[in-house]
């Protein structure tokens, strides 16, 4: 599938789909009884919306008969990812409660997991059954795609480490010791190759990001897939491709994230995080390689890179020599993506305001 596919493919079939899975979403929202938890469902969808548009862009890597389910999963995950971000943020939630709440991610990608004990466990929650709505959405449409069972256990392993990511982030808006957090990071496997290699907000980073979700939906929409296959496109993803997501969303909204969460900063010196994400752009592609399709793959990267790097934000002052670095580490399409990622914003600029927080956006394959 070359660029032009893709995009076509995306723009003309999977975008409305998703647009219009939101809009459910956003009216369902809308009906929730208690005004705060209201709020809260209603802010997620108009900062981070994108999102979910974006995750759904991994429906074109699914064969045809399977691409509206992908999008319908994708969209659910990543609505209950950010409604929950939101609700849990509030310093006056402990850990236990946050994470107890994150458990929607698991029970929404495992199917033998008891949804109804999970509604007992959270019961008290006056939103109209708004969350419980997202997470059957979810379990459905993952459970029709042929391959579903064998995706299962990846499936089920990264939403355990996004929900335990998320309340790990949120306790360095309380000025967490952060004891706590790097064994925590330590404890995440990442591989033997990997041992030792990220830093404990690089673990952070990449646990709460959801490309390789993405990439496992659209890979359980085909017949036959092996436990091996589903193994090798979860290593590719996690955590290199995560990471990267989730520093250039960091880079580029340096100026609006709570001085705790800004990793880039974490590095020292704009030359250091030049070179790090530099590196770790060059092994996710490396990544990539061996995976069937893997051309889709590396496309895909360069237009979520892509999308990023074309936001004015990324080349500020001493954040340029970042953004060079990662642009030229981004390979063949690197170039042609972020052009049409230009191109697109020379639209109104009331049609280019980018919600805060958006990641994997609704235009990584924009075309």
């Amino acid at each position: 599938m070359t660029f032009a596919e893709a995009a076509r493919c995306y723009w003309l079939e999977v975008f409305p789909f998703a647009r219009r899975e939101l809009r459910e979403w956003r009216r369902r929202a809308e009906a929730i009884p208690e005004p705060g938890l209201r709020r809260d469902a209603v802010l997620a969808l108009q900062t981070k919306g994108g999102n979910a548009e974006g995750l759904a862009a991994f429906a074109v890597l699914a064969p045809r008969s399977g691409r509206r389910a992908v999008v319908r999963a994708a969209i659910a995950y990543q609505t209950i990812l950010d409604y929950l971000d939101t609700v849990t943020e509030r310093p006056s939630q402990p850990h236990a409660e946050k994470l107890k709440l994150n458990g929607a991610l698991e029970v929404a990608v495992d199917n033998r997991l008891s949804l109804r004990r999970y509604r007992e466990e959270t019961r008290g929650r006056d939103d109209g059954e708004y969350l419980i709505a997202l997470v059957e959405a979810c379990r459905e449409s993952l459970g029709r795609l042929p391959s579903y069972e064998t995706a299962a256990s990846a499936l089920r392993r990264r939403a355990r480490l996004g929900g335990e990511s998320q309340a790990m982030n949120h306790s360095l808006l309380l000025d967490t010791d952060e004891t706590e957090i790097t064994n925590w990071a330590r404890e995440v496997p990442l591989g033997s190759s990997l041992e030792g290699e990220l830093q404990w907000w690089e673990v952070v980073a990449a646990a709460a990001s959801t490309p390789a979700f993405g990439a496992l939906a659209a890979l359980a929409a085909k017949p036959g897939v092996s436990e091996a296959e589903f193994l090798a496109t979860e290593t590719a993803y996690f955590p290199r491709v995560n990471l990267l997501n989730t520093l250039l969303d960091s880079l580029v909204d340096l100026d609006e994230d709570p001085a705790q969460q800004r990793h880039i900063e974490r590095y020292g010196s704009p030359q250091t995080a030049a070179e790090r994400l530099a590196e770790i752009t060059c092994d996710a592609r490396a990544g990539l390689v061996d995976l069937a399709g893997a051309q889709q793959h590396d496309l895909i990267l360069a237009a979520m890179g892509g999308y990023y790097l074309a936001q004015p934000a990324a080349w500020l002052e001493s954040r340029g020599v970042i953004s060079a670095a990662v642009l030229a580490a981004l390979g063949p399409y690197a170039d042609s993506t972020l052009a049409v990622h230009k191109l697109r914003q020379r639209r109104p600029a009331s049609a280019l305001r980018r919600p805060s927080r958006r990641r994997l956006s609704a235009e990584s394959l924009a075309g």
